[in-house]
C-alpha cells in the first residue's frame, strides 16, 4: 500500500497542499480502505473546503478522473497529525514555519515519531492485513526517515519538476533517496550516462517540441531569439529555502553582488520572486527588473540566467542558454558554478542531462498517483527500463508515434505529429536546423 502524507512546515498559507490532500484521498480509494496520513489543519469534512471557496474542490482525481465525495472520505482512514506535537520546537524561540521546517529537516522530533506509532498501530489494529509499502511525500524530515526505516517502510519523495502548467504539460520527480539536494539525481544520472547509446537522446528544441502546452508550442521559435542582456539573476524565496534547502546560507544579494562584478548594469536583469519580501533594487536602484510573465520568455532575453538552485537552471539548459549554479540543489551537476564571487565554467553534455531528467528523473505528472506505476518504482528498475517506459508512456499519451524516434528530422515530426505543421514550416522558412 502506498500512503500518501501531507506534512508541510514550510508555508504560514492555510491548508497550502489542499490539492494533495485530495489526490491523497483518491489514491487511498483505489487501495480499498487505504490510509493517508496529514497534519491537523486538513481535519475536516467536504462541506467546510466547499465552504471556503476552494477550487480544489471541483477538480476531478484519480484513474478514472472524477469529483470527490463525502462518502469517499468516509470510506477511507485518515490520520491526523496532532499540531501540538510542534509545540516543543517552537517553545520559547519564536521559530515561523520555514524555521521549524528546518529544525524537522536536520532534527529528530520524537513526539512526531510517537505521533507516527499512533496512527499506524491504530489503522493495522483496524485492517491487520494491510501492509504498508512506502509514504509519498513532498518534504522531507529526519525523524520521519528514522521512524520509516524502523518499519522497514520506503519513501518515494516528489517535488514538481521545471516542466509545469501552463506553459509545459506537466511533469514532477520522485525519488527515493531524498528531496531537493539529497536525492539520487547525479548517481543515477552516471548510472545513465553508461547506457545513454541505448535509448534516444533530444535536444532542447526537440523536448521543447514534445513539452510545451499546445497554447504555447509557437513560443519554441524563442529558442533563437536574440538575447537582450549578458546575464539573468531569478531570485528565490529566502523563507522557504531556509526550511527546504542545504545548510548553504547563500541569499539573492550575494548572487547579484557576486553578478555585479562580473557584468555592467546594463548588462544585467533580475527576475523577482513575488513570494519573497527581497527586492533586488536594494541593492542598486539601477538594476534592471524583467517584466516578463513567464520564466522561459525571461530566459530567452538573456545568454546565461543565474540563481541559487532553482529549477531555472534546467530550464536555461533547455532553452539553449547557459545556466549558472550558486548553491547545492538538484541541478547543481548541469552548469556553471558561483564560487567565490567567480563564475566556473564547465563543459557538460547537456543533450544527455536533458533527456535524463525529462524521460528519467522525472515523470509525467499523472503517474504520480498511479499506484501500479509507484510500486513498480520501488522495485527499482534499470535506468534504461525507466527511461523508455516515461518515454514510450508520454508520446501514447500525445498522440505520436514512437517512429519518429528513429526519423532524420525528428523536430518537424514531432511538430507535425501533435498538429503544429505551421511553426515546422516556420521553422523551415527561418532556415532554422536542428542544432
Amino acid at each position: 500500500m502506498i500512503v500518501p502524507l501531507i506534512l508541510d512546515k514550510t508555508s504560514d498559507k492555510e491548508l497550502s497542499y489542499l490539492y494533495d490532500f485530495f489526490a491523497g484521498v483518491r489514491m487511498a480509494l483505489d487501495e480499498k480502505c487505504g490510509l493517508v496520513i496529514a497534519q491537523e489543519e486538513y481535519n475536516h469534512d467536504l462541506k467546510f473546503f466547499k465552504n471556503m471557496g476552494r477550487i480544489e474542490c471541483d477538480f476531478e482525481y484519480g484513474f478514472p478522473a472524477r469529483l470527490l465525495t463525502q462518502e469517499d472520505f468516509d470510506s477511507i482512514r485518515i490520520g491526523y497529525i496532532r499540531d501540538a506535537v510542534f509545540d516543543s520546537i517552537v517553545g520559547d524561540k519564536n521559530y515561523n514555519t520555514s524555521q521549524v521546517a528546518r529544525y524537522l529537516l536536520f532534527n529528530r522530533c520524537k513526539k512526531l515519531e510517537k505521533e507516527l506509532d499512533r496512527i499506524y498501530e491504530e489503522y493495522i489494529a483496524e485492517f491487520p492485513e494491510k501492509k504498508i509499502d512506502a509514504f509519498l511525500m513532498f518534504r522531507q524530515y529526519k525523524s520521519v526517515d528514522i521512524w520509516a526505516k524502523k518499519k522497514h517502510i520506503d519513501i518515494i519523495y516528489y517535488d514538481w519538476s521545471t516542466y509545469r502548467h501552463p506553459v509545459y504539460n506537466g511533469f514532477v520527480y520522485i525519488d527515493l533517496r531524498g528531496f531537493l539536494q539529497k536525492t539520487e539525481i547525479k548517481r543515477r544520472y552516471y548510472e545513465f550516462s553508461k547506457i545513454k547509446d541505448k535509448v534516444p537522446i533530444f535536444n532542447g528544441l526537440e523536448l521543447l517540441a514534445l513539452t510545451l502546452n499546445d497554447k504555447y508550442k509557437k513560443n519554441i521559435i524563442d529558442y533563437y531569439k536574440k538575447p537582450v542582456y549578458k546575464c539573468g539573476v531569478t531570485m528565490q524565496n529566502e523563507v522557504a529555502l531556509e526550511g527546504l534547502a542545504s545548510r548553504s546560507t547563500m541569499k539573492n544579494i550575494t548572487v547579484i553582488k557576486a553578478l555585479k562584478n562580473e557584468y555592467r548594469n546594463e548588462e544585467l536583469c533580475v527576475r523577482e520572486d513575488r513570494r519573497d519580501d527581497f527586492k533586488a533594487r536594494t541593492v542598486d536602484k539601477s538594476i534592471i527588473l524583467d517584466k516578463n510573465e513567464y520564466a522561459s520568455q525571461f530566459i530567452t532575453d538573456c545568454i546565461s540566467v543565474a540563481s541559487i538552485c532553482s529549477n531555472i537552471a534546467f530550464e536555461t539548459k533547455l532553452w539553449g542558454r547557459d545556466a549558472i549554479v550558486a548553491s547545492k540543489g538538484l541541478y547543481e551537476f548541469m552548469g556553471n558554478r558561483l564560487y567565490n564571487n567567480m563564475i566556473l565554467r564547465r563543459n557538460t553534455e547537456d543533450e544527455a542531462m536533458l533527456s535524463f531528467c525529462t524521460f528519467g528523473f522525472y515523470i509525467p505528472f499523472e503517474r504520480l498517483r498511479s499506484i501500479n506505476y509507484l510500486k513498480w518504482r520501488l522495485t527499482r528498475p534499470a535506468e534504461e527500463v525507466i527511461y523508455m517506459d516515461n518515454l514510450l508512456y508520454y508520446l501514447r499519451k500525445k498522440g505520436i508515434s514512437k517512429k519518429i524516434l528513429n526519423d532524420k528530422d525528428r523536430l518537424t515530426k514531432i511538430l507535425d505529429e501533435q498538429g503544429f505543421d505551421n511553426i515546422s514550416d516556420e521553422l523551415k522558412k527561418l532556415r532554422i536546423r536542428r542544432p
